[in-house]
């Protein structure tokens, strides 16, 4: 059926040749195409870098395996490598295999000097410790000179993708993510302080999954024994003594790692790590990592789409150093905080033990202006659990995600190595505060979820400004400690903590709020969880009226004092339900979202969240929603007794 490939004998003979006589990066391209590639900000070990290579520029065998590539794989890439960062010098290396063998060289030498007509990078998403650098570095060393895979039958196995190595693999995406839900609730089911209903629902559910994973075994297995005869399926034995480009990407993802040894190495090819290969995604990582979306490094005139038109090198470059100039006169303070980001960290700290600790408001306004941005990319960690902490960061755009490593009791199964995310945060959240109060070491880690502006302060800075005559590490006094020790005890999230000392009781601070201000809205993402003190606070829900985008504001309730607001949001990870404003001059109690999860405060919530989300029949702007009938179901109603049914 690969009659247009000629002689496997032929073409092998030819293709020895080639190996001795073709390297992309043995010809220069001209000025003009060179000064196209602009190297992003941000990337790191693990990225991984697509080529749209020009077949017609190769010799005619590379040509022609080119064009089969992109033919048989039905992609405009054909070509994949993956970045590799030396522990010790920090430089940016560039891991690939072409038909002269496995090399590693400087990242932008490389790509400078492609004859591609289209680059793109995709920034993988994952915690990046110290020891995952340094084992990929040590991988990539280990296979330089590696030979090209020259095989024409192993070359198409590993770019024709026939429908029953399609259905085996998408049963193994499954089997995948079956595995890390179970992995998940039985992490929460050890360490989660749960009800009695959570954890009937979770063992349930645990029960479900387990099932599914049986039968997912058992239907791979089946069809992998009658796969044998396949011309087109991949060995299930890892042979990395060749290996093509695609195949030694996913190697490299194997030995850290992210992807299980099935399929493997030797079966994936360009496209799937590209994201023309989304439904179903080409690569099913593990550890929760995920790849980015592509970034164009060098977009070809071939790849505009037609009817458009793009700009010119000059113009692109033109635009990146007015970007780069402004982001060094900030870096530099020349620029500080403008009007806008100027009110967004003055209402972040509101919600801070920091603003009180400025009471002078000349002083306040010194301090907000002394705020350095910083700009990060996708995958970056802004720090790490266990890292010393002297700064504290707001959040002005973009998303990031806090993650939890579990390290004490556990044993050998613990979560220690596997950061679980407990907590999205974005624009007008805060992070870093713990460590920055009490100069100690960072409670989680924080990755960065998509293109971000932050705010950040030192501690020099700010004890510059603040008022020494107070403590703001502690609550005021004995008696504020004993009364929110008391509307603790009767708290549901509280009763389940074997103490309730001083370490519980000092990750409360208190915050003021005026007569009519608004504490949060509908739909923010959660950075508090107060109690109230003194005054009372007014909860309002938006509800959506006849028109399709018309919503009216409705009071619900008022609350008072020993009475609390905001816990399910840092529970659920979800955005806040509900608006609520001061309705009196208000002083409240609060904890921050990153000491509430450091005492593991969020129960089993995070996959409850998830299991809730599987009956919910109503969604509305990106968000599940139960009826009655969903919660009925979800409950299992019809095994209750009818009269318990009846009675609602």
């Amino acid at each position: 059926s690969f009659s247009f490939f000629f002689s496997f004998n032929f073409l092998e003979m030819t293709l020895k040749e080639t190996e001795n006589r073709y390297d992309e990066e043995s010809s220069t391209d001209s000025p003009s195409s060179a000064s196209r590639v602009v190297i992003p900000a941000g990337i790191d070990a693990g990225d991984i870098i697509l080529f749209n290579r020009r077949c017609l520029s190769m010799p005619p065998l590379g040509a022609l395996l080119c064009l089969g590539a992109k033919a048989a794989s039905n992609s405009r890439y054909d070509h994949i490598g993956l970045v590799v960062k030396d522990p010790n010098t920090g430089e940016l290396l560039f891991l690939e295999a072409d038909f002269g063998g496995v090399k590693l060289r400087p990242l932008a030498i490389r790509l400078s000097k492609s004859k591609s007509n289209e680059i793109a990078l995709r920034r993988l998403s994952v915690v990046r410790s110290d020891a995952f650098r340094r084992s990929m570095y040590e991988f990539a060393h280990s296979m330089v000179g590696t030979p090209y895979r020259s095989d024409l039958e192993e070359l198409l196995t590993a770019v024709v993708d026939p429908l029953p190595k399609q259905q085996r693999e998408r049963i193994h995406a499954l089997l995948i993510e079956r595995r890390q839900q179970l992995e998940e609730i039985d992490g929460e089911l050890r360490h989660a302080k749960l009800t009695a209903f959570q954890r009937k629902t979770l063992l349930s559910e645990r029960q479900r999954v387990a099932d599914n994973i049986a039968l997912l075994d058992r239907t791979l297995e089946e069809q992998l024994q009658s796969s044998h005869s396949d011309p087109f399926e991949s060995s299930r034995e890892m042979d990395l003594s060749k290996v093509f480009c695609s195949e030694l990407v996913a190697a490299a993802y194997q030995h850290v790692g992210l992807l299980e040894n099935f399929p493997p190495a030797g079966g994936y090819n360009p496209k799937d790590f590209s994201a023309e290969q989304l439904h179903p995604p080409g690569v099913h990582l593990l550890k929760g990592a995920r790849l980015g979306p592509e970034e164009p490094i060098r977009r070809g005139i071939a790849s505009q789409p037609l009817g458009k038109t793009s700009k010119s090198a000059e113009e692109q470059l033109s635009e990146l150093s007015a970007r780069n100039e402004e982001i060094r006169k900030r870096k530099s303070g020349q620029i500080g905080p403008e009007k806008e980001s100027r009110e967004l960290i003055k209402e972040a700290l509101k919600k801070t033990p920091l603003y009180s600790a400025i009471p002078e408001a000349s002083k306040r306004s010194h301090f907000i202006s002394s705020f350095e941005p910083v700009y990060v990319e996708p995958g970056d960690v802004i720090f790490a659990q266990g890292d010393y902490g002297d700064s504290f960061f707001i959040i002005e755009s973009g998303e990031v995600e806090r993650y939890i490593s579990r390290e004490q009791g556990v044993g050998a199964g613990s979560d220690q190595h596997h950061p679980m995310l407990v907590s999205t945060l974005g624009p007008g959240n805060s992070f870093g505060l713990t460590a920055f109060l009490y100069n100690s070491k960072r409670t989680a880690t924080i990755r960065v979820k998509s293109p971000s502006v932050l705010w950040r302060c030192n501690r020099p800075t700010f004890e510059k400004f603040r008022d020494t005559s107070t403590d703001i590490k502690v609550l005021a006094n004995f008696a504020d400690k004993r009364l929110l020790r008391s509307y603790l005890r009767e708290h549901f999230l509280f009763t389940s903590l074997d103490h309730l000392g001083a370490r519980e009781l000092d990750s409360f601070f208190t915050v003021h709020f005026r007569a009519g201000e608004t504490i949060f809205r509908q739909g923010d993402k959660g950075d508090n969880f107060y109690i109230v003190k003194k005054g009372e606070v007014e909860r309002h829900i938006n509800r959506p009226k006849a028109e399709p985008l018309d919503t009216q504001e409705l009071r619900v309730s008022t609350l008072g004092p020993g009475q609390s607001f905001g816990e399910l949001s840092l529970m659920y990870d979800a955005p806040r339900g509900a608006t609520m404003k001061a309705r009196s001059d208000v002083e409240c109690w609060a904890i921050s979202s990153e000491s509430f999860h450091a005492l593991h405060l969020q129960g089993g919530a995070r996959y409850l969240k998830a299991v809730f989300g599987q009956y919910a029949s109503i969604e509305k702007a990106g968000e599940r929603y139960m009826t009655n009938e969903d919660f009925l179901r979800f409950a299992r109603a019809e095994k209750f007794d009818p009269q318990v049914r009846a009675g609602g």
